[in-house]
């Protein structure tokens, strides 16, 4: 599995015959502490098949079938997408809004911990202003998210 949108087209122009799965895999990570990440199990996996000219639609549906066959028995929580690229794009949103909050949160302790070292006292704005760059950040990326949504669907 390669994550990113946009990848299959290189694969599909050099193995033209080859069915071509393409997935979404949500995995939840935090950090514990600066420069420590924990990584949780994965959450769900979602797949479906890059269109394919060179093959009839029932093959393609059988080794995708088959193919989620597998990772269920290994434990895998995984789903068929009718839409596999609209799911992918809610992904990169969805990676857009919570990354930026992140780094917010990042930024946000690195000011603390620099204006203490500096014997400083942080000041409310020196954390307001990235907190409300955030907010309306992810409310942007709502409202991207679902103009998305209804355009692919």
């Amino acid at each position: 599995m390669q994550n990113g949108v946009g990848n299959e087209d290189p694969f599909r122009a050099t193995y033209p015959e080859c069915t071509i799965i393409s997935g979404v895999i949500w995995v939840g990570a935090t950090q514990t502490s600066p420069g420590l990440i924990k990584h949780m199990q994965a959450e769900n996996t979602e797949i479906g098949l890059f269109p394919n000219d060179g093959s009839s639609a029932e093959r393609e549906q059988g080794k995708l079938n088959h193919f989620a066959e597998m990772m269920r028995q290994g434990g895998t929580n995984i789903s068929i997408e009718e839409n596999v690229q609209a799911k992918r794009w809610e992904k990169v949103v969805w990676n857009v809004a919570w990354n930026s909050i992140g780094e917010s949160k990042n930024e946000i302790s690195f000011r603390v911990r620099v204006l203490t070292k500096l014997s400083v006292r942080p000041t409310l704005s020196c954390v307001y202003a990235p907190c409300m760059a955030t907010k309306r950040l992810a409310t942007l990326c709502s409202s991207v998210a679902s103009q998305l949504r209804d355009v692919l669907t």
